[in-house]
């Protein structure tokens, strides 16, 4: 009889695990197929898409844009499976973000305890970052998964310095180098999981010795792997347009890089993580480090990283530079709810009824922020408001790919003869390439889309398309037969067809 309320316990645990990872995917089932596509991820699909054709000529393509090649590799080997481009690199978003919460409840279940490990992991699975990150085929919430589990991982290597998990971190963390650079932020945490060895038990010098050796070992490996990108000459070529300050450029000209940064920011933040989150957050900070300093400091250190270099760094400070900050974000909200919901209920000020009732309002008045912005962006995630500089990149600004399946609808019903030629003149290609030709690759695509075409590509164009604001003119031999408007006074497509 004395296993029972322990059994009871893990079976409450397996039923409040399954439920959160019901509604993970029911919002997942919600947006995946419904969120408006954006520039960046028809971009990564247009990568995966072409190592999916041919992946001799184009195994490290995604190296044209600088951008992580691990991606484009999973992506192509599930539209070899039979899934289109876009939505492969939307399924990858979501694999990131379901680990990034399974890892970062993991994490804090070991430091903390069992309430902040499924708290933690439901604010990272249900909250407003990852309902919207997650829902574009963009590199972040994959990254943000990566860095989770390295931090799980080298935690694991501080208390059991061994070669498995030594092996474990290596291959994480060459996994995020060939996925996203942010994903280094769990090599600067790595230093600080000693916070958690025990220095107490006997041979602390050999132990010692034993962490530092396999630290080593999961830094070579992990770097050894990402090296991979170094295989191709593409690695070194410089971008046309750079999207990053470097450390020093930032250092020198600090205010007016923190004028220009921290506004968006701070919209990003206090947007996706609400006000009630933001205050939660800070008294978590001070409960965590007074429950358990050393895992606090780990914790600290993790954000502060993602940060001050999301801070920094951007020459544009888009949400997604924060990324990988939100798992120990989360956990701060978690720890400071959870104080106080025992400060409410767990006193002795009213009976214990009284007592639950206040402590659920008061959830539910903090929670209200949250589930307002979720519910608008599960009615209408098109012309929902999006914190920050998102709004921008999802709504109004030519990013924003709303048009591209009502355009190619309209493409499809004029017909051949075939290969139909469109050049995007203003705008981006690839969105209405993908949705045009899915996974078709090469001479068997029926639709050839091209961006600004020379003379020769314009004249035999039948479609022209201008997107957004400026002075391009039509081709002469051209009538317009559709516009799209996007919301909240976006930019406006055009589309014409050869009279």
């Amino acid at each position: 009889m004395a296993a029972l309320p322990d059994t009871r316990a893990r079976s409450g645990a397996v039923l409040l695990a399954g439920g959160l990872a019901a509604a993970f995917l029911a919002t997942r089932i919600a947006l995946t197929w419904r969120f408006p596509w954006f520039v960046d991820e028809t971009t990564f699909a247009s990568f995966a898409r072409d190592v999916h054709g041919d992946v001799a000529s184009w195994l490290f393509i995604a190296e044209s844009d600088h951008k992580g090649l691990l991606p484009s590799w999973l992506g192509a080997g599930l539209i070899s499976a039979g899934i289109a481009p876009v939505t492969a690199m939307r399924l990858l978003a979501v694999a990131g973000a379901g680990l990034a919460a399974i890892c970062g409840g993991l994490l804090m279940r070991r430091l903390y305890g069992r309430r902040e490990g499924f708290l933690t992991a439901a604010l990272i699975a249900l909250g407003p970052y990852f309902l919207v990150t997650a829902s574009v085929g963009i590199y972040d919430a994959m990254a943000t998964g990566l860095v989770a589990a390295a931090v799980l991982a080298s935690i694991r290597l501080a208390q059991n310095p061994k070669l498995y998990p030594a092996l474990a971190l290596g291959c994480i963390l060459g996994a995020g180098g060939l996925t996203k650079p942010t994903t280094w932020a769990a090599a600067i945490v790595l230093p600080f999981t000693l916070l958690l060895f025990d220095y107490r038990s006997p041979e602390l010098r050999r132990r010692l010795g034993s962490w530092f050796v396999h630290a080593a070992i999961a830094l070579a490996l992990g770097y050894a792997f990402a090296s991979m990108a170094h295989l191709t000459p593409l690695y070194n070529r410089p971008l046309s347009i750079e999207n990053q300050r470097t450390l020093g450029d930032s250092l020198r000209n600090l205010g007016p890089v923190l004028r220009e940064n921290w506004p968006p920011l701070w919209d990003a933040l206090s947007g996706y993580l609400t006000i009630p989150g933001v205050v939660l957050a800070c008294l978590g900070v001070v409960v965590a480090a007074r429950r358990h300093r050393a895992a606090a400091m780990i914790l600290g250190v993790w954000t502060l990283a993602v940060m001050v270099s999301a801070l920094l760094l951007p020459l544009t400070e888009y949400p997604r530079y924060f990324a990988t900050a939100m798992v120990p974000l989360s956990a701060f909200v978690a720890i400071g709810a959870l104080a106080v919901w025992d400060g409410i209920a767990a006193g002795s000020w009213a009976r214990r009824g009284v007592r639950v009732a206040a402590a659920v309002a008061v959830a539910a008045i903090a929670l209200m922020p949250a589930a307002r912005f979720e519910g608008r962006v599960l009615a209408d995630p098109v012309h929902a408001s999006y914190p920050g500089l998102d709004h921008v990149q999802y709504v109004t600004a030519n990013s924003a790919q709303t048009w591209v399946v009502p355009v190619a609808r309209r493409i499809e019903r004029g017909g051949g003869p075939y290969p139909v030629h469109i050049d995007v003149g203003r705008g981006y290609p690839w969105g209405l390439d993908l949705e045009l030709n899915g996974a078709t690759y090469g001479s068997a695509r029926r639709y050839d889309v091209f961006a600004n075409g020379k003379p020769a590509e314009r004249a035999r164009a039948r479609y022209f398309i201008r997107d957004g604001p400026g002075g391009l003119s039509v081709p002469p031999g051209f009538r317009l037969i559709w516009s799209y408007a996007r919301s909240d006074g976006g930019a406006v497509m055009q589309l014409y067809e050869r009279s």
